[in-house]
């Protein structure tokens, strides 16, 4: 079995711990079972446990590829989507069909729930199947603007149309009118908030309202 205090005492002060971690592959020893968390949880903990936590990036050093996929739906909709969780069902059967693993949920909101609430509060990007890095974490997704527009479907295309449902502001949270009364109904009498899926700034998500009898696409992103 391998002496880990030996193995410690062995390399050179200027290696660092994280660094060690990565390179040399020593195992931890077995520890009490705790709440369970991410890949990215996981990596991250181990600066804290080594007690090198200045400038420790254990995501990028051990799993450089961690990201999640985000795209937007090949089809269009109008406002009744089912509530969100139709919505949600969309996002992960244009996932399915395309071979992309992972739990989708759309970028929407019901005048309650928002992706705020519903969405994982990841620390890893956030990329199009292209590999086009939309943010770096769910705080850079959800801080007013994004790195690059989500402008490609699941399959690589772009899309029919800018518009996209989000009812949505550019920070996370829901709007409390503007949801086609929680996304059931296609009346043209209401209306939702929509982005523009061509944009990168504040309107990427919150641009104009719209009758919920006109079709949008949706935001598909990975949980």
């Amino acid at each position: 079995m391998l002496d880990h205090q030996s193995a410690l005492s062995n390399i050179p002060p200027e290696a660092g711990l994280c660094n060690l971690v990565a390179a040399s592959g020593v195992n931890g020893l077995p520890g009490d079972q705790g709440i369970p968390g991410t890949a990215a949880d996981a990596v991250a903990a181990i600066c804290v446990v080594l007690g090198s936590t200045a400038g420790c990036d254990l995501v990028n050093i051990l799993a450089p590829d961690f990201f999640k996929r985000v795209f937007l739906t090949s089809t269009l909709h109008d406002g009744n989507l089912g509530g969100l969780e139709g919505a949600d069902v969309i996002c992960q059967a244009q996932a399915d069909d395309n071979d992309i693993n992972g739990v989708f949920k759309a970028w929407l909101s019901d005048g309650t729930d928002s992706p705020d609430n519903r969405f994982a509060h990841v620390s890893v990007k956030y990329t199009l199947v292209d590999d086009n890095v939309v943010a770096s974490s769910y705080a850079d997704l959800s801080d007013g603007s994004l790195s690059y527009p989500i402008n490609l479907t699941a399959d690589g295309k772009y899309a029919l149309t800018g518009a996209t449902w989000t009812g949505t502001d550019a920070f996370g949270a829901s709007i409390m009118l503007g949801t086609c009364n929680g996304w059931t109904i296609d009346g043209a009498f209401l209306t939702g908030l929509r982005g523009h899926n061509g944009h990168n700034g504040l309107s990427w998500t919150d641009l104009e309202e719209m009758s919920c009898s006109e079709s949008a696409h949706l935001y598909c992103m990975e949980q």
